[in-house]
């Protein structure tokens, strides 16, 4: 995998930095190159108006469907 080529998608938006990060934890456990957006702004921002302080899991486009599959599992 290319990261720098593969297109990333949001499959995951979370308030919260621990559960975003324990998100990307068990879709790194299964393999999927995960990746968390916005999470600087919400560590500096935690509760900012407007939906600011969403953090995004992003995964390549490909792994999408099995990385949301694998997160309902966990759920």
């Amino acid at each position: 995998m290319n990261t720098m080529r593969d297109k990333l998608v949001t499959i995951a938006t979370f308030k919260n930095l621990l559960e975003a990060h324990m998100a990307a934890g068990k879709l790194k456990e299964e393999g999927i190159h995960a990746f968390l957006f916005d999470e600087s702004i919400c560590s500096l921002i935690p509760s900012a108006p407007g939906g600011f302080s969403n953090i995004r899991l992003l995964v390549p486009e490909e792994y999408a469907g099995v990385a949301r599959r694998v997160l309902a599992r966990d759920s």
